[in-house]
């Protein structure tokens, strides 16, 4: 009777983390598609009130396996002028509920390495 007991509370276990695991994956996907969206909507806002030629979308949000549940929205730009970044930002972060971050990054102030991160990797949105 001891060994059924055993072998019940391991597959009981099994099963736990197995849907426990599962959950997680389901809420990152979940996370994927609001924080898509969510910059998308950043995207349009950019283009139409600031003229931006164009947005990529980089980090943990372009990377399958990298995204996690404090996973922020992170945003190049090009055509952004140096005097209406914070104003922009600020604009972004009214689009943004609480406990979504947004970095902006233009693309004329990014160093050469993460320029080329940008065409490696970005999206362009």
């Amino acid at each position: 009777m001891e060994n059924y007991d055993s072998v019940n509370s391991i597959r009981n276990y099994s099963r736990y983390w197995k849907e426990k695991i599962e959950k997680r994956k389901q809420n990152l996907q979940k996370r994927r598609k609001f924080l898509e969206n969510l910059a998308n909507k950043c995207s349009i806002l950019l283009k139409k009130k600031y003229k931006i030629k164009k947005v990529y979308l980089i980090g943990s949000l372009v990377r399958e396996y990298k995204i996690h549940e404090t996973s922020d929205i992170d945003l190049v730009v090009i055509g952004l002028p140096d005097e209406d970044y914070f104003s922009a930002l600020k604009e972004l972060y009214q689009l943004l509920p609480n406990g979504v971050d947004i970095d902006l990054i233009t693309e004329e102030t990014a160093s050469e390495s993460m320029k080329i991160m940008i065409k490696k990797n970005g999206v362009l949105i």
